[in-house]
């Protein structure tokens, strides 16, 4: 059976989770009449297979790898212009003349709140890039070279600094 792209996932999640709520409910309507036993290992065993071949359904669509070496270059890439321009501007705030410009950080921000503040930011750009290519977006990458690209210049600039 086809479906369109993602449905196949929802089914995937939410008919097992279907099935445990009907389940529940019918095992407690049951117990209310009293006129029916059930066996409860038939009933478990059951549902548990109704249950795991739902969530097989998902294993049918292709299995297409999202963060394949392109994405792992592009975040290594992203996280090394990250590192790069932190340790720069760290060297450049020695000088007494220079100052940080980002209002994020203050004027002369320590090392410690530079990375606390950096490292969150580049992951979410990651994860962003991540959701865009896990859905087929072909400009997946653009966070990530936007995030590259702005630290490569802001080392440029800290490095006027020395």
């Amino acid at each position: 059976m086809r479906f369109a792209p993602g449905v196949r996932e929802l089914l995937s999640r939410f008919v097992p989770i279907y099935l445990s709520t009907l389940y529940r409910r019918a095992c407690t309507s049951l117990a209310a009449i009293g006129s029916v036993r059930m066996n409860s290992r038939i009933v478990v065993a059951a549902f548990l297979l109704i249950s795991l071949t739902a969530a097989a359904q998902n294993t049918w669509q292709e299995n297409k790898k999202t963060a394949d070496r392109k994405f792992w270059a592009m975040t290594a890439l992203s996280s090394a212009s990250t590192v790069s321009d932190i340790e720069v501007t760290a060297h450049a705030l020695q000088n007494p003349n220079c100052a940080e410009h980002n209002p994020l950080f203050g004027s002369h921000p320590s090392r410690a709140k530079m990375y606390g503040v950096s490292i969150p930011a580049s992951a979410a750009y990651t994860m962003v890039g991540y959701w865009l290519k896990k859905r087929g977006v072909k400009l997946w990458a653009v966070p990530q070279l936007s995030l590259t690209g702005a630290h490569a210049v802001g080392s440029g600039l800290s490095s006027r600094c020395f």
